[in-house]
C-alpha cells in the first residue's frame, strides 16, 4: 500500500511539473510575441521595408514564435496528456531531491532498488519497505512552485504596456505594419505628400505599342518620376502636366510601380489582349470558260486583276477573331464562319471594286485597315497587224503576213477583197491556231482565178473576231491594201530594168576580176627577186584579200539579180522553152563561178601572212591563186557573152511576138473602121496612134538588138529588116493622115449645104479604103514577124550546126593530143637526160602545149556561145595548162621524174575533158534533134523541115565524096563512124517529129499511103538501114540510092505539112507549173517574225492575263524596233 502511495505521489509531481512548463512557455511566448511584434512594427512603420526584408522579418517572427510554442508549450502539453514521453522517474527523483534536502538521493535509491525487486531477497524487500515508509511523509508536488513564473508575467505586462502606449500614439501602426509584413509579397509604398494618377486605360494589345500617361497631384510635386519594372527603373518623359512612357510591342501582361522622390505608387498591371488578325487569305478564281484559262488559287494576295465574269471564292483563316466583315463601297457583308477560325465568301466580278476586311473580337478589332482592290479587265477588241506582199513576178498571188492578238482567243480570221467594179467585199477564211492568244499568220492568196485585167485595182484587208462570250464578238481590222495590176508596158520596163541591172553586175564583176588579176601579176613581179616580204608588200597582199572578198560579194549580188531576172522572164517575158533552159544554164554557170578551192587558197595565203612566211612560199601560193583567178575572169567573160547572146535572142523573140500581136490588132482596127460611120473616126484615130507608137517601140527594140548583135564576139547571121520596117512605117503614117480630120476652107463651107450627100458618100469610101490599108498594114506586120521568126530559127540552126562541128573538131583534136601526150610520156620515160633525143622530146612537148592553146582558144570561143558547156570544162583546160607548164619547167631542169608525173596529170585531165566534151556533144546533138523535130510554131516548122532535108543532102554528098576518096584503114573507119553518128541524129530527130505529130487532126501516122506519118516512117526505116551499112563499112550504090529516097520522103512530108498549115487551127499552149518563190524582202520579214515567235514562246503559261498582255506588248514593241 505504501508503495502505491509513493508512486501516485510521484505522478502528481510529474503532472504539476508539465503544467508549470506549459505556464512558463506560454508566458515566455507571449513576451517574445509581443516584443517581436512591437519591434518589427516600429521598424516597418518607420522604414517601410522592401518585400525581401519584410519576408525576412516575417520569417524570423514565425520561426521564433513557432519555436516557443512548439518546444515551450506544445511539447509539455503532449507530455502532460501522455501523448509524448515526458520525464522519467529517475529525472523526477532528481528534481524532487533538489527541492527536498532531506530526501536527497533516497528516492533515487528506492527507484533503483525497485528495479531489483524480482530477486527473492528478504533483505531487499526490507530495504524497500523502510525506504517507502521514509518517503511517504513527503508531498512531491510541493517541489513545483508556480510563483517562479511571476517574472515572466511582469515581462509580459511590460510588453503589453508598451504595445498599448504605441497603439495609443499611432493606432494604425500595428495594423498597417503587421499587414505589410504578413503580405510581404505585395509592394507597399510609404505615403507620399502627393498622389499618382494613371490616366491611361490599363488595357493593351499584343504586338502593339502602349503609351502610359501619368499625372501627379499634391502640394509638393517631384521633378522626376520613374517607372519601376522587374527591379529596373525607367525615367518617364514629361509632356506638360502629364508624364509618358512607351511600352514597345506588348506580348504579355505588364506589372509596374511608379516612383518619385523615394515614394512608390501601388503596383499596377496592364492587361494585354490579342487583336484579331489574318493568318491566311486564299482566293479561288474560276475564270469564264471562253477565256480558256485554268482556274487559279492565290495565297495571301488580296488585290487581283481578273477578267470580267470571273467567280471569286474568298477563304480567310484568322486568329482571335469572332466576326469578319467583307466591306465594299456599296455594302458590308459578314463572312460565313466555317469553323476553326475560318470564314468564307463568294463574289462574281463584273466590275472593278475595292474591298476591306474587318476582323473583330470582344476586346478589339484589327489594328490596321486591310484593304484590297479587284481590278476587272474588260474583254478588249482584238488587235491585228497585216503586211501585204504582192507577187511582183507573176502578179497572181498575194502573200499576207501579220500578227493577231486578243485577251482570250479568236473565233474567226478572214481576208476580205473587192474588185474595182464590185459593190461589196467578199470573204475568205484564213486558218489560225485557236490555242494561242497572240500569234503570227501567213496566208498566200492565189487570185489568178479572178482574171484581173491590166491596170485593174484590187482592194483587200484582213479582219479578226474574238470569242467574247459575255459581250459578243468584237472585230479588229487591218489597214486596207490596194493592188494595181501592171500594164504590159510596165512589165516590159521591169524586165528591161532587171536585165540592165544583171548586165551591169556582170560587167562590174568582170572589171573587178581583171583588176584582181592585174594585182596578182604586179605582186608576183615584186616578190620574184625578194627573199622576205616587206611592209608594203604585206599591205598589198592584205588589200588583195580584201578585193577578193569584195569580188565575191559582187558575184553573190550578181547571182541574186540574175535569179530575179530569170523568174520575171519565165512569167512575163513569154520566152520559148529553149530560151528558158538557156537562161537556167547561165544561172547555173554564174552560181558555179566561185569554188571552194579558191577560197581555201586565199585562206592559206592569209595564214602564210600571219606566220610571216618567206616570199618563195607566198609566190607559190600566188601562182596557184593566179591560175584560179584567170580562170574566173574567163568564166565571167564567157557569162557576159552568153548573157548578151541570150538577151539578143530574147529581144528578137519578143519583138516578133509583139509585131505579130500588133499586126492582129491592126487588122481588127481595120475591120472596125470599115464598119463605123465616117464621123466616128476619132476613136479609130486614137487607137491608130497607139499602134504607131507601139510600132516605133518595136523598131527601137530591133535597133537595140542589132547594136547588141554587133557587140557579140561572134554575131548572129541576121537578115536586114529595114526595108520591111520602112514600108510598114510609111503605111502607118499614111493611115494616120487619112484618119486625121481636115480643116475645111471658106469656099468648101459655102458649098457644104448643097454637097452634103455627096461628101457623105466620099467619106464612106475613104473609110473603107483606110480600113483596107489597115488590114494590109496588119498583114505586113504579121509577115515581118514571121520573117523575123524564120530568120531567128534559121540562124539558130546554122549556129547549132557550127557549134556542133566545132565541138566535134575540138574533141577529135583533144583525143589526138591525148594519144600524142601518151607517146611523149612513154618516150621520155625510156631515154636518159643526157640523151640528145631528150631535147627533141622536150621540143615536141612544147609543140603539144601550143596545140593545147589552140584547143583552149577554140573551146573558150565555143563556150561563149554554148551554155551547156559547164565551168568545170574550162577549169579542166586550165588544169591541163598548169600541169603542162610545170612539166615543161621540169624538163628544162632535166628532172624526168617530176616531169613525167605532171605529164601524167595533164593526160588524165585531157581524158577527163574528152569525156566531158563528149557528154556535151551528146546534149547538143539531142538539143539539135529536138529543135529540128518539134514543131513549136508554124514558122519553126517551116524552118525545121528544110534544115533536116538539107542536112540529109549534105550527109549524102559526104558519103559520095568518101566513096570517091579511096580512103582506107583507120581514116576510113573514123569517117564512117562520124557519118553513122550524124545519120543517127537525123533519124532520132525524125522519130521525135513523128511522135509530136501523132494524134494531131489530119496528121495521123496511119491515115493513108500519102499521109505524113507514112512518109516519115519510110524515111526512118531507110535511115536505119543506112546506119547499119555505114557501121559495117558497106558504101554501096544501094546505100546512095536509099539516101535519095530519104530526101524525097522528107520533101514530101514538108509539102504535106505546108498544105495542112494553110487551114487555120487554134494553137494551144501547154500549161506549166509556176513555182512562186517568196521575194527576198518577204523572206527577211518572215525570218524576223519567226524570231519574234520564239520570244513569245518564252512567256510563262501561268502569268496573270494582265501581265501576259503586258509581256506580249513589250515583245511587239521590241520586235518593231528590230524591224526599224
Amino acid at each position: 500500500m505504501s508503495v502505491d502511495l509513493l508512486k501516485n505521489n510521484l505522478d502528481r509531481f510529474k503532472r504539476k511539473y508539465f503544467v508549470n512548463k506549459i505556464l512558463k512557455g506560454s508566458l515566455v511566448s507571449g513576451v517574445l510575441f509581443g516584443s517581436i511584434l512591437l519591434i518589427i512594427s516600429l521598424l516597418e512603420g518607420y522604414f517601410w521595408f522592401s518585400e525581401t526584408i519584410r519576408l525576412m522579418l516575417f520569417s524570423l517572427f514565425v520561426l521564433l514564435i513557432g519555436y516557443c510554442l512548439l518546444f515551450q508549450v506544445l511539447a509539455p502539453l503532449l507530455s502532460l496528456v501522455r501523448l509524448r514521453k515526458g520525464i522519467s522517474d529517475h529525472q523526477a527523483a532528481h528534481e524532487i531531491g533538489r527541492y527536498f534536502p532531506e530526501i536527497q538521493d533516497k528516492l533515487v535509491n528506492y527507484l533503483q532498488l525497485s528495479e531489483l525487486s524480482n530477486s527473492e531477497s528478504s533483505l531487499l524487500a526490507a530495504a524497500l519497505h523502510q525506504k517507502t515508509n521514509e518517503l511517504t511523509i513527503f508531498s512531491f508536488k510541493e517541489a513545483i512552485n508556480f510563483r517562479v513564473n511571476l517574472k515572466y508575467f511582469y515581462y509580459l505586462s511590460a510588453v503589453a504596456v508598451f504595445i498599448l502606449l504605441v497603439s495609443f500614439i499611432n493606432p494604425n501602426l500595428f495594423i498597417d505594419s503587421t499587414t505589410r509584413i504578413i503580405h510581404f509579397n505585395q509592394p507597399y509604398e510609404k505615403p507620399a505628400p502627393f498622389t499618382f494618377h494613371v490616366l491611361s486605360d490599363l488595357v493593351g494589345f499584343q504586338n502593339d505599342n502602349y503609351e502610359l500617361k501619368v499625372a501627379l497631384k499634391g502640394n509638393s510635386l517631384p521633378e522626376e518620376v520613374y517607372l519601376v519594372e522587374n527591379g529596373r527603373r525607367f525615367r518617364m518623359s514629361a509632356n506638360g502636366e502629364e508624364l509618358k512612357f512607351n511600352f514597345p510591342a506588348l506580348s504579355k501582361d505588364k506589372q509596374f510601380r511608379l516612383e518619385a522622390a523615394g515614394y512608390f505608387s501601388p503596383r499596377y498591371e496592364i492587361k494585354v489582349y490579342p487583336r484579331p488578325e489574318i493568318r491566311d487569305l486564299n482566293i479561288q478564281i474560276k475564270y469564264p470558260k471562253y477565256t480558256g484559262l485554268s482556274d487559279q488559287k492565290t495565297s495571301n494576295v488580296g488585290s487581283l486583276i481578273v477578267p470580267e465574269g470571273s467567280q471569286l471564292h474568298f477563304t480567310l483563316k484568322s486568329s482571335d477573331a469572332d466576326k469578319v466583315f467583307f466591306i465594299t463601297e456599296s455594302d458590308s457583308t459578314s463572312m460565313t464562319s466555317t469553323g476553326d477560325q475560318t470564314y468564307a465568301l463568294s463574289r462574281t466580278a463584273l466590275n472593278s471594286f475595292n474591298y476591306e476586311l474587318a476582323l473583330r473580337n470582344n476586346h478589339a478589332r484589327n489594328k490596321s485597315k486591310i484593304a484590297y482592290e479587284i481590278a476587272v479587265t474588260k474583254d478588249q477588241a482584238p488587235e491585228i497587224e497585216a503586211n501585204f506582199f504582192p507577187d511582183t513576178v507573176t502578179y497572181q498571188s498575194l502573200l499576207i503576213t501579220g500578227s493577231i492578238m486578243d485577251d482570250y482567243g479568236f473565233n474567226q480570221l478572214n481576208l476580205h477583197y473587192k474588185r474595182a467594179n464590185a459593190d461589196s467585199y467578199r470573204r475568205i477564211p484564213i486558218s489560225y491556231d485557236r490555242s494561242l492568244n497572240s500569234q503570227q499568220f501567213i496566208y498566200q492568196w492565189n487570185f489568178d482565178s479572178l482574171q484581173l485585167e491590166d491596170r485593174e485595182y484590187l482592194t483587200v484587208y484582213v479582219s479578226v473576231g474574238d470569242n467574247d462570250a459575255i459581250n459578243g464578238t468584237k472585230f479588229g481590222y487591218s489597214a486596207r491594201f490596194t493592188l494595181r495590176m501592171p500594164s504590159n508596158e510596165e512589165i516590159k520596163s521591169l524586165i528591161e530594168s532587171k536585165s540592165e541591172n544583171s548586165q551591169n553586175e556582170l560587167e562590174k564583176s568582170l572589171q573587178n576580176s581583171e583588176a584582181l588579176n592585174k594585182q596578182l601579176k604586179e605582186l608576183e613581179s615584186r616578190l620574184k627577186n625578194k627573199k622576205e616580204i616587206g611592209w608594203q608588200d604585206q599591205k598589198m597582199l592584205e588589200q588583195l584579200i580584201r578585193d577578193k572578198k569584195k569580188l565575191e560579194k559582187d558575184i553573190e549580188e550578181l547571182k541574186l539579180k540574175h535569179q530575179q531576172l530569170l523568174e520575171s522572164q519565165k512569167e512575163f517575158g513569154k520566152q520559148s522553152k529553149k530560151l528558158q533552159e538557156k537562161s537556167e544554164q547561165l544561172q547555173n554557170l554564174i552560181n558555179e563561178v566561185l569554188d571552194e578551192e579558191t577560197k581555201k587558197l586565199y585562206d592559206e595565203l592569209q595564214k602564210l601572212l600571219k606566220e610571216e612566211s618567206n616570199s618563195e612560199e607566198v609566190l607559190k601560193q600566188l601562182s596557184k591563186i593566179q591560175n584560179k583567178e584567170q580562170n574566173l575572169e574567163k568564166e565571167l567573160e564567157r557569162a557576159l557573152e552568153l548573157f548578151k547572146r541570150m538577151k539578143l535572142e530574147t529581144q528578137l523573140e519578143q519583138a516578133a511576138q509583139e509585131l505579130k500581136e500588133l499586126g492582129e490588132k491592126q487588122e481588127k482596127l481595120g475591120e472596125k473602121t470599115q464598119s463605123k460611120p465616117s464621123d466616128e473616126n476619132a476613136e479609130s484615130l486614137n487607137e491608130q496612134e497607139e499602134i504607131n507608137k507601139a510600132f516605133e517601140e518595136i523598131q527601137k527594140d530591133l535597133e537595140e538588138a542589132e547594136e547588141l548583135n554587133e557587140e557579140l564576139k561572134s554575131p548572129e547571121p541576121l537578115d536586114d529588116l529595114n526595108k520591111d520596117r520602112e514600108e510598114i512605117s510609111e503605111k502607118l503614117d499614111e493611115i494616120k493622115d487619112q484618119l486625121s480630120p481636115d480643116e475645111p476652107s471658106e469656099s468648101e463651107e459655102e458649098n457644104e449645104q448643097g454637097e452634103r450627100p455627096e461628101n457623105e458618100q466620099n467619106n464612106k469610101e475613104r473609110m473603107n479604103s483606110t480600113g483596107q490599108k489597115m488590114k494590109n498594114a496588119g498583114q505586113k506586120m504579121k509577115a515581118a514577124a514571121q520573117k523575123l521568126e524564120d530568120m531567128q530559127a534559121g540562124a539558130e540552126m546554122v549556129m547549132m550546126q557550127e557549134n556542133l562541128d566545132n565541138l566535134r573538131d575540138i574533141l577529135d583534136n583533144l583525143i589526138k593530143l591525148s594519144f600524142e601526150q601518151e607517146r611523149i610520156l612513154k618516150d621520155i620515160q625510156e631515154v636518159e637526160q643526157v640523151d640528145p633525143r631528150f631535147i627533141e622530146l622536150s621540143q615536141e612537148q612544147l609543140k603539144l602545149m601550143a596545140n593545147i592553146e589552140v584547143i583552149e582558144d577554140s573551146l573558150l570561143s565555143l563556150a561563149s556561145r554554148v551554155a551547156q558547156i559547164s565551168n568545170f570544162v574550162t577549169r579542166e583546160v586550165s588544169e591541163i595548162n598548169r600541169n603542162l607548164e610545170t612539166a615543161m619547167f621540169e624538163l628544162r631542169e632535166r628532172n624526168k621524174g617530176k616531169a613525167t608525173s605532171n605529164q601524167q596529170y595533164a593526160m588524165t585531165s585531157m581524158n577527163n575533158l574528152a569525156l566531158l566534151l563528149d557528154d556535151v556533144l551528146s546534149q547538143m546533138q539531142m538539143s539539135m534533134a529536138e529543135a529540128m523535130g518539134k514543131p513549136q510554131s508554124k514558122g519553126q516548122q517551116k524552118q525545121s523541115m528544110p534544115s533536116m532535108s538539107e542536112m540529109q543532102k549534105q550527109l549524102s554528098e559526104q558519103i559520095q565524096q568518101l566513096k570517091q576518096s579511096g580512103k582506107s584503114g583507120r581514116q576510113l573507119s573514123e569517117e564512117l563512124a562520124r557519118l553513122a553518128a550524124e545519120q543517127e541524129q537525123l533519124r532520132q530527130a525524125m522519130e521525135e517529129m513523128q511522135k509530136n505529130l501523132a494524134g494531131q487532126p489530119g496528121k495521123e501516122g496511119e491515115d493513108g499511103k500519102d499521109g505524113i506519118g507514112n512518109k516519115l516512117k519510110e524515111a526512118i526505116q531507110k535511115m536505119e538501114e543506112n546506119e547499119t551499112d555505114l557501121v559495117n563499112k558497106r558504101i554501096t550504090q544501094q546505100l546512095i540510092n536509099r539516101q535519095q529516097d530519104i530526101i524525097t520522103r522528107m520533101l514530101e512530108a514538108e509539102e504535106s505539112m505546108r498544105e495542112q498549115q494553110k487551114s487555120p487551127e487554134r494553137e494551144g499552149e501547154t500549161a506549166s507549173d509556176i513555182t512562186r518563190n517568196i521575194p527576198p524582202a518577204v523572206e527577211e520579214y518572215l525570218k524576223a517574225r519567226r524570231q519574234e515567235i520564239d520570244l513569245l514562246k518564252t512567256i510563262p503559261l501561268d502569268l496573270n492575263p494582265f501581265y501576259k498582255k503586258e509581256v506580249n506588248d513589250y515583245f511587239r514593241r521590241l520586235s518593231g524596233q528590230q524591224h526599224e
